[in-house]
């Protein structure tokens, strides 16, 4: 059960990257209640991300708040590598439903040791700044995730941290800079 769990879970996450929200959520449907079962943090953290994403990108806010504060609990003492690691999903999800308090509540400052982790916070108090109004303080965090992302070969925190540079940077009137 573990294992068709997990396949489900990280099918789950790449459909709804990739916009097909309904599936995943059909298939959160399905491995939700074996990843709690389970109770194993690298089982239930992704799979209560994937489950956010999913009904985020569906428009249901009720259940997406509801699985990330299910994700703030269940991961707030555990390893940084299933909180901390899945931060910049969450916190866009969040941010996308117009839930910036939720999304700031989630990330708290522990210590980080794995530049992979690092860089997934490093993203998350960038993506914070821009949603409290701070160009400046965004852009200087969007530019050190972008490079970050970009040495470490994360292509997908990569773009998005490059696509929330140059949103910044146009908040900040440098809309030439943006561009490049």
């Amino acid at each position: 059960a573990q294992i068709a769990t997990v396949a489900r879970l990280y099918r789950g996450r790449v459909l709804a990257h990739r916009g097909d929200a309904d599936t995943t959520v059909a298939l959160a449907s399905e491995f939700m209640p074996i990843a709690r079962q389970i109770e194993d943090l690298q089982v239930l953290a992704p799979a209560l991300v994937v489950a956010v994403i999913g009904h985020a990108a569906a428009g249901d806010t009720g259940a997406a708040v509801a699985l990330a504060e299910e994700f703030d609990v269940a991961t707030a003492d555990g390893p940084t590598e299933y909180r901390e690691l899945y931060l910049p999903e969450v916190v866009r999800a969040l941010l996308g439903l117009g839930e910036p308090d939720l999304a700031a509540r989630i990330v708290v400052d522990r210590p980080v040791h794995v530049r992979r982790t690092r860089l997934a916070v490093a993203s998350s108090h960038a993506m914070l700044a821009e949603a409290r109004g701070e160009p400046a303080t965004a852009a200087e965090g969007f530019r050190t995730a972008a490079e970050g992302w970009g040495g470490w070969g994360g292509r997908f925190e990569h773009a998005h941290a490059l696509v929330g540079l140059a949103r910044s940077l146009e908040a900040l009137g440098r809309a030439d800079e943006a561009a490049d």
